[in-house]
């Protein structure tokens, strides 16, 4: 009967340690998803949204050359109090909190061609004045009051999506999708070339949330943000 009960209490204690995990991801992955980055380098701006709605814009620095600053989307997969740096050139590191570390306050690494999130990241700064200029070598500069408060909102697994493209304006209302035949594609970003979410058939009402010169940015059905040429649309 001891037996019994001791065998109960370990299967007890094993199942709210399985419910308690399982409770955890759950929560930091509804966290992750529900938030998203955007860091457009023709402006050197990045949008903080969680969903469709923008939270916060904050100005930042890119590469001093537009190769530097690799485009694409890449989750966030470390993140770092003060963290130190080594010198490239000379080996020496730099502790950090240091001033004479440029990674400043924060870093959130991202992974980007399967690398751990150490070589790219949203950072910190110790020359404040570089903001807004195109002055990294293929980082992304904050001011270190911002990373901050970033660093505080977003989790890991918080995708960030890098472009040069053109600025989106914020918008609203609906769109009715116009075609002679076939479908529609809805696109991960304002390209031909970005990658295809879903397709639309002619006569779908879309919600639209911002636009550029070519493009509308709208919000699915399921959530998801998506975009499509202006060529196939019109304004309700």
């Amino acid at each position: 009967m001891q037996y019994v009960k001791k065998l109960s209490c370990i299967l007890t204690v094993f199942l709210l340690a399985f419910t308690l995990f399982f409770s955890t991801f759950a929560d930091h992955t509804n966290a992750a998803t529900s938030y998203r980055i955007e860091i457009n380098k023709s402006n050197n701006t990045l949008y903080l949204y969680s969903g469709s709605k923008l939270v916060k814009t904050y100005r930042v620095a890119t590469g001093r050359s537009k190769k530097l600053t690799p485009e694409g989307t890449f989750p966030i997969v470390v993140k770092f109090v003060k963290p130190g740096w080594t010198n490239p050139d000379t080996g020496k590191q730099v502790p950090g909190g240091s001033k004479d570390n440029p990674l400043g306050e924060r870093w959130l690494g991202l992974k980007v061609n399967g690398d751990n999130g150490r070589r790219y990241g949203i950072h910190g700064t110790n020359k404040p004045s570089s903001i807004g200029t195109y002055a990294s070598s293929g980082c992304v500069r904050m001011y270190n009051k911002e990373v901050i408060d970033l660093f505080n909102r977003v989790p890991i697994g918080t995708k960030v999506w890098i472009h040069s493209g053109t600025v989106i304006k914020p918008g609203s209302g609906k769109v009715k999708v116009t075609l002679k035949s076939g479908t529609l594609n809805v696109r991960s970003s304002p390209s031909t070339s970005a990658s295809i979410i879903t397709r639309v058939k002619n006569g779908t009402i879309l919600n639209k949330i911002g636009t550029t010169s070519s493009w509308v940015k709208v919000k699915l059905s399921n959530g998801k943000i998506g975009y499509v040429s202006k060529a196939y649309v019109r304004d309700l």
